[in-house]
């Protein structure tokens, strides 16, 4: 049976990630779109953006966006649509036999929706705040997609509770990892310890000072004190005023 044109151009552009019926220029415009309409919608939100203030940020036509991407929703679509995808992907590399393959599902669940930093990446700051806002077809769809995630990252726990620690958007992903292991009675630091502390370096060994040469003057009143009995610019010894802090005042005649 003759596989259909259509459904093979489909399955190469899952395969590649990119739709392979653009030239270079498109495919780099797209990629940009996406890019920028991805941090400009993370800042302002989904209903407080039009296709026109995105092509006025970018410097290009409306048109041009409209060539990619119908309205803002379809944007918003496409960029979740790959955010799922990249989920599938660091979820489906750990093999469902490794006796802790929730954990480390969890774990590459954190690491993939995670910036560097803890906080949510834009993507998935527009999967947990805005994928509500889209028409109700669409945002169904997302919606099975990422119950999903929930099913397979759940272990013995609900899978909305899971899922409600894992997208929280205050929550750091050692606290997180932390809070799940003991909701399952397990030891948190078993697949995820703690960093260990940084080793501090070595102390620098003290500078010690040369002792002062006999008879030279220093600002330290242990080393530095000068002989009052030595002659000082012609003056007699005798001359020497010393105050409560032995500094040398400026000498005086000696007294007959």
């Amino acid at each position: 049976m003759k596989v259909p044109p259509n459904l093979l151009r489909s399955q190469v552009e899952d395969f590649e990630h990119k739709p392979n019926w653009l030239s270079t220029k498109q495919l780099e415009r797209r990629t940009r779109i996406l890019t920028t309409g991805r941090h400009l919608l993370a800042l302002h939100g989904l209903r407080n953006l039009r296709i026109c203030d995105l092509a006025i940020a970018m410097n290009i036509t409306a048109a041009a966006i409209r060539f990619h991407f119908a309205d803002l929703d379809a944007l918003l679509m496409e960029i979740i649509h790959e955010h799922n995808k990249a989920i599938n992907s660091a979820l489906g590399a750990i093999h469902q036999t490794d006796p802790d393959a929730v954990a480390k599902r969890r774990a590459a669940y954190l690491a993939t929706t995670r910036g560097p930093h803890g906080s949510l990446t834009e993507a998935h700051f527009l999967l947990v705040r805005d994928a509500a806002l889209l028409s109700d077809e669409n945002y169904t769809a997302i919606h099975q997609s990422h119950d999903q995630h929930g099913i397979i990252l759940a272990g013995k726990l609900d899978a909305d509770i899971v899922l409600t620690l894992l997208d929280a958007p205050r929550l750091d992903p050692l606290r997180i990892h932390a809070m799940l292991a003991t909701l399952e009675g397990t030891d948190p630091a078993r697949l995820l310890p703690l960093p260990a502390p940084a080793p501090e370096p070595p102390a620098e060994p003290a500078e010690i000072e040369p002792p002062s040469e006999p008879g030279t003057w220093s600002d330290d009143p242990q080393t530095g004190l000068p002989d009052p009995f030595q002659p000082y610019n012609g003056q007699a010894p005798g001359a020497w005023v010393f105050n409560a802090n032995n500094a040398r005042s400026p000498p005086h005649a000696a007294q007959g």
